[in-house]
């Protein structure tokens, strides 16, 4: 060892130099088994260098190692180069730290590679995994720093936990969750098929606010409920919801006015035209049904899926006679609830209704309790714009009036839109929990759910067993014929055995109604309307021109059968009971279609019989027909 003023040799572990007493100074030592340091010229602290390890602990992790921290002092600008290499070594360290997946770290050497960067105007560390330096040191998971920062991140922490004494401790609050706004939509039930109740189908459009189907809901985007006739809700569980275009038929019953008013200004070409167009369109497996008025009615063509006979059918209709709208009407409603799926009755007309047995509110009453929309067409000058439009709102349709100048094309139009709308129904399945309290009608009430996002709602009143039998006897309602072929053969007395007087009545009114003849009872008319054999007579007759028909269109077996029959009816009233079971079985309207004198002997009987409330309300009937109008055979 030397003096480093005089140069002079000193002894070991010296303080001062003998010759001139300068102090002597200790240079820095270093140890056997320190890392090597790689010290740049002018580096003013060491940079971590990553060196393997062996043992079975570390055999796969890189370790960083450095000498013990030092203070520091403040330095000058560092070189690019310092800077160069700095950022490599801190890259080389992260990059093994992430394969390796743990990181060891110096106390010290890390903190100031660091502050070496901070000095530069670079802050943070370089984050290998998305290639940027950034300040918060978490690295794969894993929290990378030195002992001096955390001690600064404890002092932060307690800084701040003083900072807060005193407040009282601050509830945690779940922030405000704007609910979803709902869009608005427009329901309408047009349809509810009550036909196998307690089983109920019914069929709804659900529109935007520009009037366009909203599709693709499902079961969970309604809730459905029952309002009973006192006022109560019932919840029902709907079993499935579906758009009749996925799964579904649909059933129309196009009524044609061919009234003699439809032979003007081409009105019959122009309906038959818009009328095939529309058939056209149709698609496969949906059926069709025409059926034609003017002074009767006329089945053109019974439901089918062959819309080719359609087409026919309407090509051959030819304008004559009255306008028989209601009977139409009717008839089409009692075909139409035989069909299952989708359903609805299109008519049109031209003319005021002047020729029917059936009233407004029949054709009422009957929509309303079989569920079936009838939308209603008039163009023209003779119909009745009132009538129409309130009886097609009753019904769950539309009223459409017409330009007749483009009648052609807006029908065609009127019956596109129809059907396009009963395409996109959804259609709704529920079984009601209530299938006692069936005397009443119930609503429906369809709302969007709390699930959807649409709001919207619409109530449905039904009637949940439709009355079907215009006051005819459900016991032989479906028969066609009472006697099916008493126009072939002699009828005899076994023939008639068991038959009320209402039925025998219908047998010996039925050899006539095969030749087209109407009644002036009109029960009787409303009872073979409801016959598509009666309906599909190509000529039918008011009962005065029958009547002048000479000769007669009955052959003499059939004369003889009438003759036969109506004797076996007048034995009966004079020898029986005109009604046997009045005590325990009511009395229909058609029932009570007989004549005054038949009718005053029922009631002496009856008052002989087992006293009953039946019997009672049954003797108030016959007492009602009695001060009514006679009924003429």
């Amino acid at each position: 060892m030397f003096c480093s003023k005089c140069g002079s040799k000193l002894p070991d572990n010296a303080k001062f130099c003998q010759k001139c007493g300068a102090p002597v100074s200790a240079g820095p030592q270093q140890s056997s088994d320190e890392t090597t340091q790689i010290l740049p010229p002018d580096a003013g602290a060491p940079v971590p260098v990553v060196t393997g390890v062996t043992g079975s602990s570390a055999s796969n992790q890189p370790v960083i190692t450095s000498p013990a921290p030092k203070k520091k002092e403040k330095a000058g600008k560092k070189s690019p180069i310092v800077i160069i290499l700095l950022v490599l070594a801190l890259i080389a360290v992260l990059l093994v730290g992430v394969v390796g997946g743990m990181f060891l770290v110096g106390s010290g050497g890390f903190a100031e590679a660091r502050e070496i960067l901070k000095d530069e105007g670079i802050s943070g560390v370089f984050d290998v995994i998305t290639g940027h330096y950034r300040e918060n040191p978490h690295i794969g998971g894993h929290f990378v720093d030195d002992d001096d920062d955390e001690e600064e991140e404890d002092d932060d922490r307690e800084e701040a936990e003083e900072a807060d004494a005193g407040e009282g401790e601050q509830p945690e609050t779940t922030p405000a969750v704007e609910p979803e706004e709902k869009n608005p939509v427009t329901i309408t039930v047009r349809q509810v098929d009550n036909a196998n109740f307690p089983h109920v189908t019914f069929y709804a459009t659900v529109c935007d606010e520009n009037g366009e189907v909203v599709k693709n809901l499902q079961k969970d985007d309604f809730s459905v409920n029952e309002i009973m006739s006192d006022g109560s809700l019932m919840q029902v569980g709907v079993d499935r919801v579906y758009q009749v275009m996925d799964s579904g038929k649909i059933n129309i019953d196009m009524v044609m006015d061919k009234s003699g008013s439809m032979s003007g200004s081409s009105r019959m070409d122009k309906a038959k035209a818009a009328a095939n167009a529309f058939i056209n369109t149709v698609a496969a497996g949906d059926q069709m049904e025409i059926i034609s008025f003017d002074s009767f009615v006329y089945l053109e063509q019974g439901f089918s899926s062959n819309l080719f006979d359609a087409e026919r059918a309407v090509n051959g209709l030819t304008p004559s006679g009255q306008t028989a709208l209601f009977d139409a009407l009717y008839a089409a409603l009692l075909d139409t609830f035989e069909q299952e799926g989708a359903k609805c009755v299109i008519a049109f007309t031209d003319g005021e209704e002047n020729s029917s047995n059936h009233s407004y509110q029949d054709v009422l009453d009957l929509a309303v309790s079989t569920g079936i929309p009838v939308f209603l067409i008039g163009f023209g000058e003779a119909y009745h714009y009132d009538v129409l439009q309130r009886l097609a709102e009753a019904c769950s349709g539309e009223f459409y009036s017409v330009d007749e100048v483009n009648m052609e094309t807006l029908m065609e139009e009127i019956y596109t839109t129809i059907y396009r709308e009963q395409q996109n129904y959804y259609v709704f399945d529920y079984t009601s929990k209530d299938s006692v309290n069936i005397d009443s009608a119930r609503t429906i009430e369809l709302t969007m759910s709390e699930n959807s996002r649409f709001t919207g709602s619409y109530r449905k009143a039904y009637e949940p067993v439709p009355d079907i039998y215009g006051g005819f006897s459900a016991e032989y309602w479906d028969m066609d014929y009472m006697i099916p072929d008493s126009d072939v053969r002699e009828v005899t007395e076994a023939d008639l055995s068991g038959m009320s007087l209402a039925q025998l009545r219908i047998a010996r009114n039925e050899v006539f109604a095969r030749h087209g003849r109407q009644f002036k009872d009109n029960k009787l008319n409303e009872w073979f309307y409801s016959k598509n054999w009666y309906l599909s007579l190509s000529e039918k007759y008011t009962p005065a021109d029958f009547d002048a028909i000479k000769p007669s269109p009955l052959s003499k077996l059939e004369i003889a059968n009438v003759t036969f029959i109506k004797n076996y009816e007048d034995d009966l009233m004079a020898t029986s009971l005109i009604y046997p079971d009045a005590s325990r079985i009511k009395l229909t309207e058609y029932d009570l279609a007989l004549s005054k004198p038949v009718l005053k002997k029922a009631l002496e009987q009856m008052k002989t019989m087992t006293d009953t409330s039946i019997l009672q309300s049954n003797m108030t009937l016959v007492e009602t027909a009695i001060n009514a109008q006679d009924i003429t055979y």
